[in-house]
C-alpha cells in the first residue's frame, strides 16, 4: 500500500510541472522591456518579444529580451516562413525562441536574418 501511495505522490508531483495547454503567465517585465512586448516562455523562463511589420512582405523587425533582466539578446529583422496572418501582440501566437528562430503557434517561424546589435 505504501508503494502505491508513494507512486501516486510522485506522479502528481511530476504532473504539477506540466503545462495545461494555456500560455504561461508573464513575469513582471524589467524596466528595459516595453509595455508592448509579449512574453514567450514558460515557468522555467523565456523572453520578451516586440515585433512590427515592415513594408516588405514577410519581413518583420523586432527585439528579443531575456525575461529575467531584460538584457537585449537580439535586435533586427525576421523572415516569416508562412503566408497566414498572425497577431503580433498576442502571447498565444508564439511558442518559443531558440536563439535564431521564433516558433509560432500556427506551425510557422520567424527566422532572424540580420542583427543590429
Amino acid at each position: 500500500m505504501r508503494f502505491w501511495t508513494l507512486l501516486l505522490v510522485l506522479f502528481l508531483a511530476a504532473c504539477d510541472g506540466q503545462s495545461n495547454g494555456e500560455p504561461a503567465k508573464a513575469p513582471q517585465a524589467p524596466d528595459t522591456v516595453s509595455e508592448e512586448a509579449v512574453w514567450v516562455g514558460g515557468r522555467d523562463g523565456g523572453v520578451f518579444v516586440e515585433l512590427s511589420e515592415t513594408e516588405q512582405g514577410g519581413i518583420y523587425t523586432g527585439s528579443i529580451r531575456y525575461g529575467h533582466n531584460g538584457e537585449l539578446w537580439y535586435q533586427g529583422k525576421f523572415k516569416y516562413t508562412g503566408d497566414e496572418p498572425f497577431a503580433l501582440d498576442k502571447q498565444s501566437s508564439f511558442k518559443s525562441w531558440d536563439g535564431t528562430t521564433l516558433y509560432l503557434s500556427n506551425q510557422e517561424q520567424l527566422v532572424a536574418i540580420e542583427s543590429d546589435n
